[in-house]
Order: structure tokens, then sequence, then C-alpha cells
């Protein structure tokens, strides 16, 4: 499915990088002087390997291992995933079990299988398209906490930055009129999980999760290849 290769080239838009001025080394630790807004606990990537970072600032933040070579740094939120929900549910339960990508779940961006498909020789028109952006909260965060602290600063963000890239991507457009570009349903779930999707099923696995569903998206594709 041609969606789900552009998605992965939108999304990767979305992750931030940065430029390392130089490198600290002690006592098997480095600490990366680079300007950034990462957070504690992210994960990013400095010439093909991973590392959780710590010790945050503006203008740093400090890893185990030693990095002397690196020039720039990509992080790896967010990420990605498609499929059927049930297949999404089983992957982060997975990843909890996981000491390496238990730190890889979060913000997430969920495409949601399956889709209605109009194909022609050269454009595929992909119908009510569903999109879910999720990520962790608090258990006892009430909507004010849940508004302030996940929403405003985390999905919205995300959201407004996704619809941007999809906009702008070489390979999509909009099949509807123009005063109707890119219509879509937007909802904030103020706790979503299994429950939503298939019943009383609870959370998914020890996960407290927030999300911005949009649903009913058109897109009309250009059939090429994005890398």
């Amino acid at each position: 499915m041609i969606l789900v290769e552009i998605f992965d080239n939108i999304i990767d838009n979305l992750r931030a990088t940065g430029t390392i001025a130089s490198f600290i080394v002690d006592n098997g630790y480095t600490t990366v002087n680079t300007v950034n807004s990462l957070k504690n606990g992210e994960v990013v990537t400095m010439e093909s390997k991973d590392y959780v970072i710590s010790n945050v600032k503006s203008t740093s933040f400090k890893v185990l291992g030693t990095v002397l070579t690196a020039e720039t740094w990509k992080a790896k939120a967010p990420y990605y995933l498609y499929g059927h929900p049930i297949e999404l549910f089983n992957t982060l339960a997975e990843k909890d079990g996981n000491d390496t990508f238990k730190y890889q779940k979060y913000p997430l961006i969920f495409l949601w299988l399956d889709i209605d498909e109009d194909v022609n020789d050269y454009r595929t028109i992909e119908e009510d398209i569903m999109i879910v952006i999720v990520t962790s909260t608090e258990q006892n965060y009430k909507a004010l906490n849940r508004t302030e602290n996940i929403f405003i600063p985390i999905l919205h963000p995300l959201y407004d930055d996704l619809m941007k890239y999809i906009k702008r991507s070489m390979y999509v457009t909009s099949n509807e009129e123009s005063d109707n570009k890119y219509h879509h349903k937007k909802k904030d779930k103020y706790y979503w999980g299994k429950e939503d999707v298939f019943g009383n099923m609870g959370n998914i696995g020890n996960d407290f999760l927030d999300a911005v569903v949009i649903s009913g998206l058109n897109l009309e594709l250009i059939k090429c290849k994005t890398r």
C-alpha cells in the first residue's frame, strides 16, 4: 500500500534533529553539547546507534558510552506503526518485554488499516483514512491536567505538524473541492485504550494513554516511490 510508505516519509520529517558542537567524556558517559528541546528518556540516533538520553539541558544531553565522531543526532520519536488495532496493542506489549524497545513507544502515530482504495494507473485515492496520535499519560490525571500536560504540549503540536507535512508532501493531494481540501474530523480522546475499540478490555499493558484521533480524511496519492 503506497500510503504506508508515504506516511513513513512524512512522519520522518517530524523527528527532531540537531548539530553536535562538542563532546565531553567522563567515567563511561558522554555529554553531547547541542541545542535541543528533548526530554529525559527520549532516544536519539547518532551514527546509526541508538542512545537513551538523560541529564537533558537546552544545550546538552548525556548518554551512556563514548560518542566522539558523530556530527548530528536524530530523535527516534514520534514512532510509527500501521495495521489493525490488535496488532498495535500486541506490538506495544511486546516492547514492554524488551530492555531496549520499552523506551521506544511514545509518542506514536498509528495508521489504521484497512482503507478503501480507488485505484487507477497513475493515482490512488485513499478514502476515510483514520490516524491515531497517542502518548502515555498519568493514571490519576483529571481532564485539566491532561489538557495542560499532554494535549497542549505534546499531542496538539504533533497533530498540527502531521497535517502540515501531509499538505506539503509532493506525493499527496486532496481529492476534495478546493474549499474543502483535507477535510477531516479530529477528536481528543481523554484516555484511549482497548475499550474504545473492542469493548471493555482495559488498558494497553501497563500504559495509560491519551490520543488525538483523525478520521474521514480522503487523500489522492501519486504513485511514486518516496525513496
